[in-house]
């Protein structure tokens, strides 16, 4: 009996070393940031806190699925957005570039973000059920990949649904699916994030590696631009017909922003969206802030975009904020 027990706990000796190996990073997990999780990677670094001096905007989240209380209703500006205007308690600064652009502009904010949803949809959604919550002034914030699949699939006909309000909670993995994905990462089996050499230190942690998501790399020239443009302009002259003028702020995703900087990437001459003219120049409308996120880099700046994050840092959402606000300004003033 007691040599059957040794050989059993030398056969699982192995299993349970890599288990307590990996246990303290998977059970970190659900705290960690998404490349840091998907790659399984440590990080060890200071977020940079936000400058409170140019954020002082009254800024409002309403949760998606909630009506805007009757104290916020008036003159306000709105936001809807994915994850880079939802707060997250992870990177709680990068999403409050909306504080920096009311705070310049004078004017309140309020914010329905939700990582996922389709700002678009939702707002078609909201002219056609909330239409009285609505101010004359909204801006639809969405990231760089997901923005030609929320155009070109939008809903113009049929009823929109209010099941677009919904709020849908994601389960959290298990232990043994975090474990899975740890390996799985560390093993580089099916890893979603990319791993590529700068030629210069732009980050404070792991100062000269870009770590992106694999599908950030993977664009393709939009076959039926027309469709998009035609979709684009249908939708914002449709907010115009409501007395509502709509902003769309296009954010780069992370390896847009730094594919110019890697050494030997062998995708560093495919095609960006956000570098075709014909897409970020279909109208005013179309806000873009590439050009003065890849200023920051230029000038040295670390910490554009987190380190072990897709989402950019506190830094970059007061420039986009600032940006906004100055495309915004004009606009406002003539109405």
């Amino acid at each position: 009996m007691r040599k059957f027990l040794i050989h059993t706990f030398l056969f699982f000796l192995p299993l349970i070393l890599l288990m307590a190996y990996a246990l303290p990073f998977v059970m970190q997990a659900e705290s960690m940031c998404d490349l840091a999780r998907m790659s399984g990677t440590r990080f060890r670094y200071e977020q940079q806190p936000p400058d409170t001096i140019h954020a002082r905007a009254v800024c409002t989240d309403i949760a998606l699925g909630e009506h805007l209380p009757d104290s916020l209703k008036g003159d306000f500006i709105l936001i809807l957005g994915d994850s880079f205007s939802n707060s997250n308690p992870i990177w709680p600064y990068n999403s409050r570039w909306h504080q920096y652009m009311g705070g310049f502009l004078g004017h309140r904010v309020v914010s329905v973000s939700k990582a996922g949803i389709n700002p678009f949809q939702l707002f078609l959604t909201m002219l056609k059920y909330r239409p009285t919550e609505l101010p004359d002034t909204v801006i639809i914030e969405t990231v760089e990949r997901a923005f030609v699949p929320r155009i070109i699939h939008l809903d113009f006909d049929s009823t929109p649904t209010p099941n677009v309000f919904k709020s849908h909670r994601i389960p959290k993995a298990s232990v043994h699916e975090r474990l899975l994905t740890y390996y799985k990462a560390k093993l580089n089996i099916d890893r979603p994030v990319l791993t590529l050499q700068l030629d210069t230190n732009l980050f404070s942690c792991r100062p000269n590696k870009l770590y992106a998501l694999k599908e950030d790399t993977i664009q393709y020239p939009f076959q039926d631009a027309s469709l998009m443009r035609n979709n684009f302009l249908h939708f914002v002259n449709l907010a115009s017909k409501q007395g509502i003028t709509v902003f769309v702020l296009l954010i780069p995703d992370k390896y847009t922003v730094y594919h110019h900087r890697c050494v030997e990437n062998k995708f560093i001459q495919s095609y960006r969206l956000m570098e075709d003219s014909s897409i970020v120049n279909i109208s005013e409308r179309l806000l873009n802030p590439l050009p003065l996120l890849r200023d920051l880099v230029t000038q040295g700046e670390q910490d554009v975009y987190l380190p072990d994050d897709s989402h950019f840092s506190s830094l970059a959402a007061k420039e986009i904020g600032l940006f906004v606000a100055s495309k915004l300004q004009p606009m406002r003033t003539q109405q």
